[in-house]
């Protein structure tokens, strides 16, 4: 029988856990771009969030290797984290100084002059654990929400592209040449979209990427080809199933607000089931 734990145990973990910061989970934190910076001694650089939990965290920053030297002569020193955080309750960003110890400085593999300065809070200030708590359990909902509306479809059209801020942009990567494909369905777990003549032939199980581009942000995808059919004029019909995206899945759980609020108050709306 597996040992049960308790809930001290499962804080412990909830507070381990460390969030990947893509553009879309700065928006939703509320971390304003261009406003972090790590503070070292004297020595204060400009830096991006990379990852973020409760416990620790790691920034990302641009410093020559020379740099990169030096400042890993610094291990388990003092050091402050500072930050804007929009969180809505505010008219004016929150001003966030955090104290933290520098564990250790990371060069980045295939990135020349980026490392990473890897952090332990001492402590997490309470503002920031709030929106890293608040986005954990945001996670927690997409998860579920991802498998659970797998089968409800987004149809790109002129109006739902409005409601969703779609610009109609979207490129296919496979095996690294790029196409610009048009995107017609797409639901939390699966896309569907046209291939021109000119792409690549597409095999099922093989594996692709798919950028979308919306007003304020893009959307990087990751998949599997389930389908693709060669239309009589050449083009091909295909589907792809995708990994868990929390940008896509919020999206599709947006829209799907905002068709249920259309629905019921649409002059057919008790003829809709």
């Amino acid at each position: 029988m597996a040992e049960q734990q308790n809930p001290s145990q499962q804080n412990h973990q909830q507070e381990e856990k460390l969030l990947q910061i893509s553009p879309y989970i700065m928006q939703k934190i509320g971390i304003q771009p261009g406003s972090t910076f790590i503070n070292i001694e004297r020595s204060v650089i400009a830096c991006i969030p990379f990852k973020l939990g409760i416990n620790s965290g790691s920034f990302l920053a641009a410093v020559s290797q020379n740099e990169t030297v030096f400042f890993q002569r610094y291990h388990n020193v003092f050091a402050s984290i500072s930050m804007l955080l929009n969180t809505g309750s505010s008219q004016q960003p929150i001003k966030i100084f955090a104290r933290c110890i520098l564990k250790s400085i990371l060069p980045v593999k295939g990135r020349e002059n980026f490392c990473l300065f890897m952090i332990e809070w001492k402590p997490c200030p309470l503002d920031l654990v709030n929106a890293i708590t608040t986005i954990q359990f945001l996670f927690d909902r997409l998860t579920n929400e991802y498998e659970e509306f797998k089968d409800y479809y987004v149809a790109i059209n002129p109006s739902t592209s409005q409601a969703i801020g779609y610009e109609n942009r979207a490129v296919l990567v496979s095996n690294g040449v790029s196409t610009k494909i048009a995107a017609f369905r797409f639901s939390s777990k699966h896309i569907d979209f046209l291939v021109p003549v000119s792409g690549p032939q597409l095999q099922a199980k093989s594996a692709v990427q798919i950028k979308l581009d919306f007003k304020n942000f893009s959307v990087l995808l990751s998949g599997t080809v389930s389908t693709s059919e060669q239309l009589a004029n050449g083009a091909q019909k295909t589907s792809v199933e995708l990994t868990f995206s929390p940008e896509l899945v919020d999206i599709v759980e947006n829209y799907r607000f905002i068709d249920s609020i259309a629905k019921k108050s649409g002059p057919s709306a008790n003829e809709q089931t």
